[in-house]
């Protein structure tokens, strides 16, 4: 693909990333570049690499099923943008998890489902993506329940509580074979 590194540190909209996604869908060799942009020290490349993957998971998911661990280490690292995390937990969110979980990964969502320091849209998704790591887990879910039923919800946005409510409301219809 023609210099997609100066394509995404350009102002970007919906429509642009559309078109980078849809230059990419059937080349595999350009989404190895996109995806390793999202490590660009410059976080504005890296955000919107991440955005552009996260449009591309929707149509694509094969691409991102073998890199789950490569972009759980990407979520854990400290280094990693605020809006790039949000972009790479878009893409779990997208996904069948693999199996077995990874632990650091679901501590990791716990930790941070009703974390002030983490914007909203983060909290959202990792509460998301705990109950999908939770779901097949008979105690996992248990402990997950706990979580949401001891948590004050006043204190958090409206999306964090309309995220915790749906789970709430999700978490008895799960049903598992004794």
């Amino acid at each position: 693909m023609e210099n997609l590194e100066e394509r995404l540190r350009k102002s970007l909209n919906r429509k642009r990333i559309d078109l980078i996604i849809d230059s990419l869908k059937g080349e595999p060799d350009s989404f190895s570049l996109l995806y390793s942009l999202i490590d660009s020290s410059d976080s504005k490349i890296s955000w919107r690499a991440a955005w552009a993957c996260e449009k591309l998971c929707v149509s694509r998911p094969d691409y991102f099923i073998p890199l789950q661990d490569n972009m759980i280490d990407k979520v854990l690292n400290d280094d990693t943008c605020m809006g790039t995390r949000r972009q790479l937990l878009s893409i779990f969110n997208c996904l069948t998890l693999r199996s077995p979980l990874r632990v650091d990964f679901l501590n990791f969502c716990l930790d941070h489902c009703f974390d002030p320091a983490y914007p909203c849209a983060v909290q959202s998704l990792c509460l998301k993506l705990s109950f999908k790591m939770c779901r097949t887990h008979k105690d996992l879910l248990s402990e997950f329940k706990s979580i949401l039923e001891n948590t004050d919800l006043e204190l958090f946005a409206s999306s964090v509580k309309a995220v915790a409510k749906n789970t709430r409301k999700a978490i008895p219809k799960i049903k598992f074979i004794d």
